[in-house]
């Protein structure tokens, strides 16, 4: 706030301004906040430091039309194969991703040397306690999942549990949301640096490290959105 009044910054949304200062003709410009949701794959814990698994996972959950049935009590909840937001840079609305496919969940899950889903060790899906929609996602996560006999279980944690559980890395996938309020997508990328001690995603990848580190330094907006969506294509496509 402080940037903000002495004139380095025009905008600090969503910071709230003082009472007093809303009053007078400091200029702002407010930016719309968009949270994205998904489902974390702990790719250092197995049987999901496989990638074929953690894909053959992706292919088999057709997340679209879970969206379209809860579309009535959530309207504003909106399905993208991309993990960078639509109204962000990099997004590119042709990126197809990890699409549901079960004839492709089939083929990864035997590339990763499994006869089928029924031959994996027990999976466990944890959530939140806070998250509105929740019980509709479970609802469908059994659903798909059911369909192809994983073994899987559900895990409902409490308010007072989730940091303690998310922080051990003792998980296999964790349902979680992120705000992105700012309009770069570098605040929402950089999480995935192995370096980055507020990190969630549980990845170690050379190729992410060395793209985030180039879009520290590069000043040119084209270049730097190339580099947002090459980004986002590794991060979605290595589940």
């Amino acid at each position: 706030i402080s940037d903000f009044i002495d004139g380095k910054l025009e905008d600090i949304a969503p910071f709230s301004l003082p009472q007093e200062l809303n009053k007078t003709n400091y200029k702002r410009i407010f930016t719309s906040g968009i949270i994205t949701y998904n489902l974390a794959f702990n790719s250092l814990k197995k049987p999901l430091d496989n990638i074929y698994v953690r894909k053959s996972l992706a292919y088999a959950l057709n997340v679209e039309n879970i969206l379209k049935n809860i579309d009535d009590t959530f309207p504003n909840l909106r399905f993208s194969n991309s993990f960078i937001p639509k109204g962000r840079p990099g997004y590119k609305d042709e990126f197809i991703g990890l699409k549901y496919n079960p004839s492709k969940a089939i083929e990864m899950i035997k590339l990763a040397g499994y006869k089928s889903f029924a031959d994996l060790p027990k999976i466990k899906f944890y959530f939140g306690s806070e998250l509105p929609f929740r019980d509709k996602i479970i609802e469908a996560i059994n659903k798909y999942y059911s369909k192809i006999s994983l073994n899987f279980e559900i895990v409902r944690l409490k308010s007072d549990e989730i940091e303690r559980v998310f922080e051990s890395g003792d998980w296999h996938v964790f349902f979680i949301g992120q705000d992105t309020p700012y309009p770069e997508s570098f605040f929402l990328l950089k999480s995935f640096h192995s370096n980055n001690r507020t990190s969630w995603p549980r990845i170690r990848n050379s190729k992410i490290d060395m793209l985030i580190d180039k879009c520290k330094v590069e000043l040119n907006d084209e270049r730097r959105y190339l580099l947002y969506s090459k980004l986002n294509e590794i991060i979605v496509n290595d589940a």
